[in-house]
């Protein structure tokens, strides 16, 4: 399993924070928020920083594909998929 939260990059980190009873608002620094109902979301630590927004020139990276792949990454070392002498054709999502 994968998982990445408003609390954190990891399963480990999400069960944590669910036990605790922390659930990961925090003031958006992303993007202007003046227009905004809120100021406040469930942002995932680390990614909303303002110098992740692409560059003018440089091609449009999608923030979603970098976090699902986040997820897919650890649920794949979870699995114990690396190195398993598995055939990639017996492996499916």
């Amino acid at each position: 399993m994968g998982a990445i939260s408003a609390v954190g990059e990891s399963c480990a980190a999400l069960w944590s924070a669910i036990a605790e009873g922390r659930d990961g608002m925090r003031p958006i620094r992303r993007f202007a928020t003046a227009d905004q109902v809120s100021p406040i979301a469930a942002l995932v630590p680390n990614w909303d920083a303002p110098e992740q927004v692409p560059k003018s020139g440089e091609p449009p990276l999608s923030h979603f594909v970098e976090l699902a792949l986040v997820a897919a990454r650890e649920a794949w070392s979870q699995a114990r998929l690396d190195g398993s002498g598995v055939p990639p054709q017996r492996i499916a999502i």
